[in-house]
């Protein structure tokens, strides 16, 4: 349970941001069951699956069909899928699709299986290709949405094929973007198709006309002025405390594009994902680490179950279902217990608790219920019993927050989550990362969750920080401020399940993606894990222009082979480590990071190398590199023929004789090339990446 509170917590940002309405609870209505008077329905479906068959290319071995019906209060979507085997049921597959009462498809996927030949090799298929491939398809698929949407490009690229292409189109309305409405494609590098494709859209009729608005320079100034730049602490990839500014708004505030006032949406994360993610830092939760033992200098469990049922009120009908203890990098101990009830005309009830061993602080709390009784809770309401709940609970920790909390609202099956977080003061400044969540069940007006924050470390001093106006310029100038469309919520619904529920506000806006923190320090532009901001390009290294293997060393980082970073070396001397790791990564999708690991797989799981050869920083010659990657690839019975293979080398004769198979084989598949081998030069790096790059390309 504990579990599944962080995970619940940690999702509702990026749930919120990725569209501002929810989804009710769907009814499924399977088709089968369609009684004769209702008749008109079937035809209408009947129509849709043959409206869908037409624009699909459907293998005629999937000869399985399935079909439902979902209906909520605004809207009906109709599930279609059909499956099947190829006639030598080596192959197979499954296209799903999903398609609206309007009979627009609104989600497709295509999933095949079987044996894929080749599946490491670079793709013949480059971004612009698949992005090519994706508007053709949508214009095929999608011919309502297709004309309004528009792709985000991105520097080019190859990736493997086993690998996709993904590409986000954005809705534009009078040449202005829409960016709650989007299309998600998934474009295959190997079969060159589309495989997923989802739509957002609401239907939406009056777009205000992008005419007589405030110039972008007014704008800018109205967001200095109104919204602004906020200075904070927060929690930086390597786990410091760092201080940012940070552009305010959180995707609900923006400058109206006609007067220059704030437009407030009224709605819970109602920006365009990417950027949200890029203005709302979600909270880090703290590692725990389970242990078998009780600790010692803890309190023991019984006495920590008292305490618990104490605080929090649960009454001995709850029996404890199970109890364990866990630990933090900073030595704190907690013991996470569950309890449960099996009632005798209802559900069980759980309620997981984090306790602190050593203080009997309460840190996490989830409570799930079956609604027994309603009590519909407004937002204010809801946020006076969040505030008595904590402020019984962790009242000196609740002084040193912030007492306006961020809302967030989750729309779940039982109905409104509301939850809200206060995030935590340290020396007058908001520490993002940190601070309380209390979510309260808007049709009980029961606190259902809690969650408490509090890291412990250096806080850097707010003294010498660079200005806000002297990181204005470089926001404005990398992150856009530009005209957008928002959605605004009527009646001030904070999460509205329907369009009809809403009205578009023409506002300027940063662009998506885009870098909206600054370091504090030094004002460079960062992401929202405090890493320096490189602009939206494909990571590169700065030692290799005009290097004879510059092309070969951008591919192997582009399809994620080579690892990120400033430097390349090229012309160093590669580790065996380094190297066994890169042919690991060539051939497969994912590769153990370890060293240990590495060895181990390829010493014991593939006989590439013996524990004798292993030298993890030494140097390798050719031939042997040459022999470690044709191993790995399998031949080693067949490269170990003797008085088999001749090659083409004018230096065969330089080859330790017990290698000429394997020289040989890696000529035939075109790994080495040239007259000459050089077996005994010791490989660099640049030298590696070529091997590489030779074996993987198509």
């Amino acid at each position: 349970m504990k579990i599944r509170l962080v995970a619940w917590i940690l999702v509702l940002s990026a749930v919120f941001s990725l569209c501002a309405y929810a989804q009710e609870e769907k009814i499924t209505v399977p088709t089968e069951d369609i009684s004769e008077n209702e008749k008109p329905a079937a035809k209408v479906q009947e129509d849709i699956i043959a409206s869908v068959k037409a624009k699909l290319d459907i293998p005629e071995y999937y000869t399985n069909f399935y079909t439902n019906t979902s209906q909520d209060d605004s809207s009906i979507v109709h599930y279609l899928s059909w499956s099947g085997d190829s006639s030598n049921k080596k192959d197979g597959g499954n296209v799903s699709v999903r398609v609206d009462d309007k009979g627009r498809i609104i989600y497709y996927s295509h999933y095949e299986y079987g044996n894929f030949e080749g599946d490491y090799k670079l793709s013949s298929l480059d971004y612009n290709g698949a992005v090519d491939v994706a508007d053709n398809y949508i214009k095929k698929i999608c011919p309502e949405f297709a004309p309004s949407v528009r792709a985000h490009r991105a520097e080019n690229y190859i990736e493997r094929n086993f690998a996709s292409y993904y590409i986000r189109y954005s809705r534009y309305e009078n040449g202005v973007p829409y960016y709650n409405n989007y299309i998600l494609a998934a474009v295959s590098a190997r079969s060159k198709k589309v495989i997923e494709l989802t739509v957002k859209w609401d239907d939406i009729e009056k777009f205000p006309y992008p005419d007589g608005m405030i110039s972008p320079e007014t704008a800018k100034e109205e967001y200095k002025n109104k919204i602004g730049m906020r200075l904070s602490y927060y929690n930086n990839y390597a786990g410091e405390i760092v201080l940012q500014h940070a552009a305010g708004g959180e995707g609900t505030r923006y400058i109206n594009a006609y007067t220059g006032e704030i437009t407030e949406t009224g709605i819970s994360g109602g920006r365009f994902a990417p950027q949200s993610e890029g203005q709302k830092k979600p909270i880090s939760y703290p590692h725990r680490e389970y242990i078998s033992d009780e600790p010692q200098g803890v309190f023991g469990y019984e006495e920590l179950e008292r305490s618990v049922r104490e605080q929090l009120k649960i009454s001995d009908k709850y029996a404890i279902g199970r109890a364990g203890m866990s630990r933090d990098k900073g030595g704190n101990y907690f013991c996470n217990m569950l309890f449960v009830t099996a009632g005798e005309k209802g559900p069980s009830v759980e309620i997981s608790v984090e306790i602190n061993a050593l203080t009997k602080e309460i840190t996490q709390y989830n409570s799930r219920e079956e609604i027994t009784e309603l009590n519909i809770t407004s937002g204010d309401e809801a946020l006076l019993k969040a505030k008595a709940f904590v402020q019984r609970i962790a009242p000196k920790k609740f002084e040193s927050c912030i007492q306006i909390p961020d809302r967030l609202m989750n729309t779940q099956s039982s109905g409104d989550i509301h939850l809200f977080f206060f995030p935590r003061l340290v020396n007058g400044l908001e520490y993002a990362d940190n601070g309380i969540s209390v979510g309260v069940d808007g049709m009980t007006g029961k606190v259902v969750s809690y969650t408490q924050i509090w890291s412990s470390g250096l806080f850097p001093s707010a003294a010498d920080t660079v200005s806000k106006e002297a990181v204005y310029d470089s926001l404005f100038n990398t992150s856009g401020f530009e005209l957008s469309y928002v959605a605004v919520s009527k009646s001030k619904i904070p999460n509205p399940k329907n369009p009809n529920d809403i009205e578009i506000r023409l506002v300027y806006d940063f662009l998506p993606g885009r870098p909206l923190f600054a370091n504090a320090k030094t004002g460079e532009l960062c992401g929202i894990d405090g890493k320096p901001y490189k602009g939206n390009t494909r990571a590169e290294y700065s030692d290799i222009g005009g290097h004879p293997s510059e092309m070969q060393i951008k591919t192997l980082l582009s399809c994620r082979i080579l690892d990120e970073g400033e430097f390349f070396r090229p012309d160093e001397n590669i580790t065996q480590a380094d190297y066994l790791k890169w042919i690991i990564k060539a051939k497969n999708q994912y590769a153990p990071e370890n060293t240990e690991d590495i060895y181990n797989e390829l010493i014991y799981g593939y006989n590439v190398l013996s524990e004798q050869e292993r030298d993890d920083d030494g140097e390798i010659t050719f031939e042997n590199a040459i022999k470690y990657l044709i191993r790995y690839l399998g031949y080693t019975d067949i490269a170990e023929l003797r008085d088999t293979y001749k090659t083409r080398f004018v230096d065969e004769l330089a080859i330790n004789p017990h290698l000429i198979g394997y020289a040989a084989i890696a000529q035939g598949l075109r790994i080495v090339n040239g007259n000459a081998f050089t077996p005994k030069r010791i490989v660099t790096r640049a030298t590696a990446a070529e091997i590489i790059y030779n074996l993987i390309r198509e």
